[in-house]
């Protein structure tokens, strides 16, 4: 009968604790990523599409285009389509809207100058490709009133780092920059924090080197972008800037774009962003597909491509083991998942106590299934407290590790070196690199250390408690002297443990499956030291001792 009354709550409680797991696994909520489903669940304040219909309104066509041009979804796809032929066609029938990109009266004054009697969609630069046109430029913004934009042309005769100076027969890219420079300055572009920035730095720019060199990064910047966007494009981008610096490394990440289509699916997403700074960061991210990541959440909606960046993590994607379809039901539910993603960390809590929870429950039901006599009073003693929350956080990890196996790619330290300082020590690294031994703690290193940590924790945990369980048994001394000769291998289990464990870390190691240090494999062996020490020498010793004088005094 006991057995049976065993039998039946050991399998509720490990019925429940799946059913807990599964629940907590099904929560849309990821340490290493933001799922697309929550992108997907969430309403959005603008869109493409709403922003393709905005700059249609505003006279901007070409940014219309890029709206239309850089979807993917076959979702609004006849929306596009219309967004699409509007735009072309009020670009058609104004000949200036055809270079500029839309409607700007500044430039429209100096297009009236140009002559231009067969006009075509052009970029920026290529507009001031021709020394004619900067000398027309240049000679349009000198009736400037503005004092910057007349200090912003004086720049034109610096001496250059980075690009040949205005003056020599090379110096069109540095000149154009200049030129481009006035001009956003002129039509008032630029925002008044990026206007104060410029402002503010002109006067020391020929006196102090650092503040010219970021000027000249600055200019070669506004080139990458000139030579890829009309005037529309580059005024209405422009006006998001707050500093020199942000358009700088905004110029240089988008520069990296890995091919035109993804360029205008970036470029259309910056629009949609509630802070540049946030886009240039993702952008800036050592990971293969933030681009693709960063346009599929531009794809959704402003909302969900902010709760992206907020995040600064990739989209989640599930391991190639586990299907979506056919174990994941609950993650449908669309209301749950806008919840995750407008409060990811709670939501990530929730997750991580119902697993915790539902392995607790499971692992004492499955210590009652196997354990056919307990080691302990009751099953809330410390000891077997203890033992219970150690099993349920080593079971905890595991089932992270198996959802999120990208964790393990996470880099631990994101500090940059300068280049100069990283191509000195190249050759001495080369040298000494095949005799230095890999003791840097990664990701999959700490992992490791804490699994072996915890194994060990439940290992002494087990030890303890067979240990006070022979103590308290109404038995001779002497008996107990031979029970606990008896359970010797399992006070040494865990230094049995460590060394698997560091042979494990060193087949790993050799055969490349994952990049586990050196450190994780010796860190096995010293825990099992440690611990199994601890268990024999503070505790064990001292009750053989107190066995000994009893059956001494008995005899």
């Amino acid at each position: 009968m006991n057995f049976i009354k065993r039998l039946f709550f050991s399998l509720v409680n490990i019925s429940t604790g799946l059913v807990l797991i599964y629940l907590g696994l099904n929560v849309s909520a990821y340490f290493s990523g933001v799922p697309e489903d929550v992108l997907g669940a969430i309403d959005n304040t603008y869109t493409k599409q709403k922003l393709g219909r905005y700059f249609i309104g505003a006279a901007k066509p070409s940014l219309a285009q890029l709206m239309a041009r850089s979807s993917f979804s076959d979702k609004h796809s006849q929306d596009y389509d219309a967004i699409l032929q509007t735009a072309n066609k009020m670009r058609s029938e104004k000949s200036a809207w055809i270079v500029s990109g839309g409607e700007e009266p500044f430039f429209s004054a100096i297009y009236s100058t140009l002559g231009i009697t067969n006009p075509k969609e052009q970029s920026v630069y290529e507009m001031l490709a021709s020394a004619d046109s900067r000398n027309m430029f240049r000679s349009f913004l000198k009736q400037s009133e503005l004092p910057i934009v007349k200090d912003i042309l004086a720049l034109n005769d610096l001496n250059t780092f980075l690009l040949p100076s205005a003056s020599t027969s090379a110096g069109a890219p540095y000149e154009a920059a200049v030129l481009i420079n006035a001009l956003l300055a002129q039509s008032g572009s630029f925002n008044t924090n990026c206007m104060r920035d410029i402002a503010s730095g002109i006067p020391s720019i020929k006196i102090n080197q650092d503040t010219q060199l970021k000027y000249e990064n600055f200019c070669l910047s506004l080139l990458s972008l000139a030579k890829r966007l009309d005037w529309i494009q580059l005024a209405e981008i422009s006006s998001k800037v707050d500093s020199i610096e942000e358009l700088t490394k905004l110029g240089i990440v988008l520069a990296k774009a890995p091919d035109d289509n993804l360029f205008d699916s970036a470029f259309a997403g910056l629009f949609l962003t509630a802070k540049l700074s946030d886009a240039i960061k993702y952008l800036s991210r050592k990971d293969e597909n933030k681009w693709i990541d960063f346009t599929k959440a531009a794809e959704y909606g402003s909302d969900s491509l902010n709760i992206l960046l907020s995040r600064q993590k990739p989209i989640y994607r599930y391991p190639s083991y586990l299907s979506h379809e056919n174990l994941w039901h609950f993650q449908n539910i669309k209301a749950v998942n806008a919840f995750c993603g407008h409060y990811p960390w709670l939501s990530i809590f929730a997750k991580v106590s119902l697993i915790f929870l539902g392995c607790a429950i499971f692992m004492r039901g499955f210590f009652r299934l196997t354990m056919h006599r307990s080691d302990t009073k009751t099953w809330h003693t410390p000891i077997s407290l203890f033992r219970l929350f150690f099993s349920a956080l080593f079971l905890l990890v595991l089932l992270v590790f198996l959802v999120e196996p990208n964790l393990l790619r996470i880099p631990l330290s994101t500090e940059t070196h300068p280049q100069t300082l990283r191509f000195t020590i190249t050759s001495l690294t080369n040298i000494t690199g095949e005799n230095k031994m890999n003791l840097n703690l990664t990701m999959p290193t700490l992992v490791a250390l804490i699994l072996f940590f915890i194994i060990q924790l439940i290992i002494f945990a087990f030890g303890m408690a067979k240990l006070f369980s022979i103590k308290r048994m109404s038995v001779s001394s002497a008996l107990k002297l031979e029970l606990l000769e008896n359970e010797d291998n399992l006070f040494d289990l865990g230094l049995y443990v460590g060394l698997l464990g560091t042979v494990t870390a060193l087949m790993v190691l050799s055969f490349n499956l994952i990049d586990v240090g050196m450190m994780a494999g010796y860190s096995s062996t010293l825990l099992g030291i440690i611990f199994t020490a601890t268990l024999k020498i503070a505790f064990l010793r001292p009750i053989k001792r107190r066995f000994l004088l009893e059956s001494e005094r008995g005899k």
